[in-house]
């Protein structure tokens, strides 16, 4: 498990995000949320460990993020707060399922995204 520290763009706000190859889901703070952001809500609730505390989820959010200008789009749970990492509040965590759909790899060594802007910016991938 390896965990890497960005500022994304997420519309017009700078966000703190957490990037997490253990966390299967992403989430983000009820408080960093951009206006008008598409969002939903499961049927039922689920229950998640998240930050040594045991979370219910069910409202979701759809989100555009953006990394040196090479923008990537996920659904994010909204939570009330994430905690804190390197003294700085985290806005935003990216899970794992994220990280392998858009090719977002980790360096354990500095905490750090190994990011192939490439293939986010011809925007081509293959899947099978």
């Amino acid at each position: 498990m390896s965990k890497a520290l960005q500022e994304v763009r997420v519309g017009r706000k700078t966000l703190w995000a957490l990037f997490d190859s253990g966390a299967a889901r992403s989430y983000v703070a009820s408080t960093a949320l951009p206006r008008g952001v598409p969002r939903g809500r499961d049927p039922r609730p689920a229950s998640v460990g998240l930050g040594g505390r045991e979370r219910r989820l069910q409202d979701w959010c759809g989100l555009v993020a953006s990394i040196d200008g090479c923008s990537f789009s996920f659904k994010a749970y909204v939570i009330s707060d994430i905690g804190v990492e390197e003294g700085r509040r985290v806005d935003l965590l990216v899970g794992a399922t994220v990280m392998e759909e858009w090719e977002i790899g980790l360096k354990p060594k500095g905490r750090r995204l190994v990011l192939d802007l490439r293939q986010l910016r011809k925007r081509e991938f293959v899947d099978f």
